[in-house]
């Protein structure tokens, strides 16, 4: 019952952000109940939930008003840099995808989780299949693996603990995989979501030299094993500089007088 309460309650709250606009920023709660019709009561307890949350922000200067609140801003904000790193990453998606044949994806960090957000896939029959948007721990799999290695490190060990009670959470050897990806820029894996399956990975940074997202190929481990696995690294890591290079990063690097770390 209170489950059905709490889904109703979201979409009311959807509803009611949906009347704003460009033409209506700022609505009352007499406004938004005879639109919906919906009781004051109800608008009002919905208006405070949505304020403590920082979706809507209650203009005093306008005989108490509502509009949009700064966490729309964030979340645009977010929304525009996933967006911007779609664009740059594509071309070199594409250059890596047609010297590896092997599925290649872009991957954030969300929440402390890898979410794949751009693919480009093998023309092999047997191919490696991770659906866009789905999340997974950071921790499982070379794209999330890679990200989570060049967090800050009070962000990383932070993470980490939470796993330390976990059996199947190997610590040290996980922090060992970390420290080597560091020093490497890339990560391998094999048969960590299937048996079978494997994956490289290569962080993508920003103009603040912040990790941003991972470029990854995966495909069959017995058909990337008897490839040329330097070669594909080599490939690796080039479109990930490629990339992080149209972020920024290059500018980044030189004011610091920082050697290239992905040669």
């Amino acid at each position: 019952m209170d489950q059905i309460r709490e889904i109703s309650s979201i979409k009311k709250a959807s509803r009611i952000l949906d009347l704003f606009s460009l033409n209506r920023k700022e609505l009352s709660i007499s406004d938004i109940s005879k639109e919906l019709n919906f009781s004051k009561s109800s608008v009002y307890y919905i208006l405070k939930t949505l304020e403590l949350e920082n979706f809507i922000q209650k203009n005093n200067s306008t005989n108490s008003k509502y509009r949009l609140g700064i966490k729309f801003l964030e979340l645009g904000n977010l929304f525009k840099e996933h967006t911007e790193i779609r664009y740059y990453a594509l071309s070199s998606m594409q250059e890596l995808q047609k010297n590896t044949n092997e599925s290649v994806y872009l991957n954030i960090n969300i929440e402390e989780n890898r979410v794949s957000i751009e693919k480009i896939d093998s023309s092999y029959s047997v191919r490696s299949i991770v659906p866009l948007g789905k999340s997974f721990p950071l921790y499982k799999g070379a794209a999330g693996k890679i990200i989570l290695a060049f967090l800050e490190k009070s962000d990383r060990d932070k993470y980490l603990q939470k796993y330390k009670k976990n059996k199947k959470f190997k610590l040290n050897y996980i922090e060992k995989e970390l420290n080597k990806a560091r020093k490497l820029f890339y990560i391998a894996t094999f048969g960590e979501f299937e048996v079978g399956s494997a994956a490289l990975a290569s962080p993508i940074f920003d103009y603040n030299g912040n990790v941003v997202a991972s470029i990854s190929i995966a495909g069959s481990s017995e058909r990337i094993k008897t490839k040329n696995i330097k070669n594909m690294i080599k490939y690796l890591k080039n479109a990930a500089m490629k990339i992080s290079f149209l972020l920024g990063y290059e500018k980044y690097l030189k004011e610091r007088k920082i050697k290239n770390p992905y040669l």
